[in-house]
């Protein structure tokens, strides 16, 4: 190799070093924040999306510089630009929507005991703590619709009768695995807040137990959930409906329904916990 070669090949290292330190550095930032923006992608994904583009935009401008340094015909130049531009304008946009946009599904619950714990949590019975994506990526994919349906109207259910739920909880549970398959049951303890005020006495009710019937699918997945009629176990339920009001005029607190679900008021939710006197008749 000639000695006048020397500064050719060290003057084409350094604009390769160049050019994928300064992708690294505009790619990197924007898989991070894509990553902590969406719930589509784990770490793993996050990261694996970041290297590969990193590599083919690296690659792409490593590209540009070979053509402009080698001058190849007109077919080959048109060729490679076309390949780069694919690699940018489309492999680039369509990677960046399937890593970040696309609900992949994650694993379940690493143990049948955990997919309880979830369920409670993440669902509509987790209140504040709920995560939407997690709870759908807990139910078997068959059973999706139907389970997320019963869990939606216990919530509605609750949600209507009574001031908040704090929390549930699921109690200690009778575990029975056969192969990839899983019954677990457990009592759950619904915590409510007695009244709408910020310091209210919170109200525990336990209910019978729980029945959930659990696969195996890259992870424990809820399959079925056989759960206690909460109208007779945790809350004071008009099955027939709630008496609608006649019309005032003079009426027009918004805060009437609350009030009417206080301690002994005509929509307690929870008469049995409270000393109310026995009403007389007229």
């Amino acid at each position: 190799m000639a000695d006048g070669s020397r500064p050719w090949i060290v003057r084409r290292l350094v604009w390769v070093f160049l050019i994928a330190v300064t992708t690294m550095c505009l790619v990197a930032p924007a898989a991070a924040i894509l990553g902590w923006l969406s719930p589509a992608a784990d770490t793993s994904a996050t990261f694996t999306y970041g290297a590969l583009t990193t590599v083919s935009l690296a690659t792409a401008g490593i590209a540009v510089l070979a053509l402009v340094d080698y001058r190849p015909s007109r077919h080959t130049t048109l060729a490679a630009l076309a390949g780069i531009a694919a690699v940018v304008l489309c492999g680039a946009p369509l990677a960046t929507a399937w890593t970040f946009a696309v609900d992949h599904g994650t694993t379940g619950a690493e143990c049948p005991e955990c997919a309880l714990t979830t369920y409670f949590t993440a669902g509509p019975l987790g209140g504040y703590a709920r995560d939407d994506l997690a709870f759908r990526h807990l139910l078997c994919p068959d059973n999706r619709a139907r389970l997320a349906t019963q869990a939606h109207d216990m919530a509605a259910t609750l949600a209507a009768l009574t001031t908040g739920l704090f929390k549930v909880e699921a109690q200690p549970a009778t575990t029975e695995v056969n192969g990839q398959r899983a019954t677990v049951t457990a009592k759950a303890a619904f915590t409510f807040a007695d009244t709408a005020d910020a310091g209210a006495t919170r109200i525990t009710v336990m209910t019978t137990p729980w029945t959930f019937n659990l696969v195996n699918d890259d992870g424990w997945r809820i399959c079925e959930v056989t759960a206690p009629d909460l109208c007779q176990q945790v809350i004071a339920c008009n099955r027939t409906g709630l008496p609608t009001p006649a019309p005032s005029p003079t009426t027009t607190d918004p805060r009437q329904h609350l009030r009417e679900m206080l301690p002994c008021g005509p929509r307690d939710p929870f008469p049995q916990y409270h000393d109310c006197p026995t009403p007389t008749a007229t």
